[in-house]
């Protein structure tokens, strides 16, 4: 199986989990947030808001700034666990 392909598969199972959740998210935080997760995937060693500006297409100020937002983390997870 193909790496790309993987990748894909997950950013579809993480993309429905985010559409199901019962708080409404905006389109440009899920987009962040579907970048940030396949960038933990692929960036090697520590990662960091440095690293995932460098790697990433947003700037490492746009990470800070949604990370310090509110998210609810345990739902997200609960829905990861429950998804087939």
């Amino acid at each position: 199986m193909k790496r790309t392909s993987i990748l894909n598969q997950y950013k579809g199972i993480c993309s429905d989990i985010l559409s199901e959740m019962t708080t409404k998210l905006r389109k440009s935080f899920k987009t962040l947030f579907m970048e940030t997760l396949i960038l933990y995937i692929v960036i090697p060693g520590r990662i960091n808001f440095l690293q995932l500006g460098r790697y990433g297409r947003s700037c490492e100020q746009r990470f800070r700034q949604n990370f310090s937002k509110d998210f609810d983390w345990l739902e997200f997870n609960l829905k990861m666990l429950i998804n087939k």
